[in-house]
């Protein structure tokens, strides 16, 4: 048995794994400060070894593979390439370069990422993966279902959870009924990241339960609806604003499919109970998450918006090629004196203002302006979900940071973008 031969069938079992566990937060902290979260340690995460392992294995396999796709999507290639360029010149006059590096590497290896799920769309369809990934990612919204119960972590290190209490310093909470509740973290570094994958993977299985309903097929319907309950109820105890708004205004891309299914008279009043219940449900939540914004949490709302005030200062001293990758923090100290309170250590909470402060105009343009054309290039075979995604993603993104900071909202943001350039072949064969 050759090389070939071994890799392919190394490769057939590792696919499933990768996507199994793609939201596991297993890492390695080679500074040992594993309690603290820091957005300049370079974690080493499980789902990141993984994924090196099989761009190898691909590239035994079919040693072109990346300049054919690179070939086949010219936007992208040259649109991400002008922006890796330029993020790699920021490491040179940045004033924490390991963490500028590490950046670096980690969106070299997820643009990779998005070139080699165009790669196996062919055998690897939308569908699958998204089951796949979906499996694996029920049982930890589950877990923060139970952190919320029960007021602390549950000693889960292993898959990546944090360890806390409601009574730990910092850790994210919420009052309800006069008392305070820990928000649901699960294996995530914090509740709207939480809160922001389950609300994607909501959309995501609500379409695919509408779908099965239209076609009468009651046992999908019912698994694919368990599901879509599952991650709802995740994003109401995660009580992430931007994820409950984002789930809201993302699901109105299927209101054409839920008329479909009410003419046919399809709804039984089981569901219409229960849909109603989710519905408030999630009104309840996000109504009590927005009066809260406006009395005790009204602090948060004053911190987004000075850190937006200094991204923009800091974005006009280096306009074209950016401050460099993760040195929003490092720069923080000599733009914070101005507004006036007390000095909040974080990235700024808005995607697009973050990219452009790192990279300049010339980052931020042409990492957009490849995806984007990209996607259009193939908007006629881009399914309904992956919108709903970009309608959930623009939202949170524009009041939070973790789609480009954080592990799991990275790989959120990266995996939408390769399926989103996928469905082309997917379609042809589904």
């Amino acid at each position: 048995m050759n090389i070939k031969h071994v890799s392919t069938a190394f490769f057939q079992g590792l696919v499933p794994i990768f996507f199994l566990t793609l939201f596991w937060q297993t890492r390695i902290d080679p500074f040992s400060r594993y309690e603290v979260y820091d957005y300049l340690i370079p974690f080493v995460y499980l789902s990141d070894i993984l994924l090196i392992t099989l761009l190898i294995l691909t590239t035994i396999n079919k040693p072109n593979w990346l300049i054919q796709q690179i070939k086949q999507n010219k936007w992208l290639g040259i649109g991400w390439g002008t922006f890796l360029v330029v993020a790699f010149i920021g490491i040179i006059s940045a004033i924490h370069p390991i963490g500028a590096l590490y950046k670096f590497a980690k969106l070299l290896l997820y643009c990779l990422f998005v070139f080699w799920i165009i790669e196996i769309s062919a055998r690897w369809s939308i569908n699958r993966i998204l089951s796949i990934v979906g499996v694996g990612l029920a049982p930890l919204a589950i877990v923060g279902w139970i952190e919320f119960l029960n007021g602390q972590s549950l000693g889960l290190q292993l898959i990546g959870e944090w360890r806390f209490t409601v009574q730990t310093p910092g850790v994210a909470k919420t009052i309800l009924f006069g008392h305070e509740w820990l928000r649901a973290y699960s294996v995530f570094p914090h509740p709207n990241v939480y809160g922001g994958v389950m609300a994607a993977f909501g959309l995501i299985f609500i379409h695919r339960a509408l779908s099965a309903r239209i076609k009468n097929d009651l046992l999908l319907f019912r698994i694919f609806l368990i599901f879509s309950v599952i991650f709802i109820v995740s994003v109401m105890v995660s009580f992430s604003r931007s994820a409950l708004i984002g789930l809201c205004v993302g699901s109105l891309l299927y209101v054409p499919l839920m008329i479909q299914i009410i003419r046919r008279r399809q709804l039984a009043l089981f569901e219409v109970v229960s849909g109603g219940i989710v519905f408030i449900g999630i009104s309840a939540v996000l109504v009590s998450r927005i009066i809260a914004l406006f009395g005790w949490d009204y602090l948060s709302f004053l911190r987004r918006q000075g850190l937006n005030t200094i991204a923009v200062n800091m974005w006009l001293d280096s306009m074209w090629v950016g401050v460099g990758l993760s040195q929003f923090i490092s720069k923080l100290d000599s733009y914070w004196h101005a507004l006036g309170f007390a000095r909040y250590v974080q990235p700024v909470h808005n995607i697009f203002l973050l990219i452009l402060v790192e990279t300049g105009i010339i980052g931020f343009v042409s990492f957009w302006l490849g995806i984007i054309m990209s996607i259009v290039k193939k908007r006629s075979t881009v399914i309904l979900p992956l919108y709903s995604l970009f309608i959930l993603i623009g939202i949170t993104g524009m009041i939070d940071h973790y789609w480009w900071t954080l592990q799991s909202g990275m790989l959120m943001l990266f995996l939408t973008f390769g399926l989103s350039l996928s469905t082309i072949t997917i379609d042809k064969r589904e």
